[in-house]
């Protein structure tokens, strides 16, 4: 698999936030299970480290939330800037 090149600079001694966006632009158009967000971003702050990726890189992630086997579960979904 080729790595997708990131649409911003990451810092040079990676953060949870640099995680979160480079698990998404790794995996674009894929949804990707909150807890598989969650060993990449923090057990505590990765619907926070989503939210920055929105907010203060700019990175297009939709939500949706569907059952499964009686249980909720959500899922984000990261689409690269151009895609429609």
């Amino acid at each position: 698999m080729t790595e997708t090149p990131l649409p911003f600079d990451l810092p040079t001694k990676p953060n949870y936030r640099a995680r979160v966006a480079a698990y998404f632009t790794q995996r674009p158009r894929r949804w990707i299970n909150g807890l598989a967000l969650a060993g990449v971003g923090g057990v505590y702050a990765w619907r926070t480290r989503v939210s920055e990726c929105r907010v203060q890189l700019g990175m297009q992630i939709d939500n949706r939330v569907r059952p499964v086997d009686g249980a909720r579960v959500s899922e984000y979904r990261y689409t690269p800037e151009g895609d429609a």
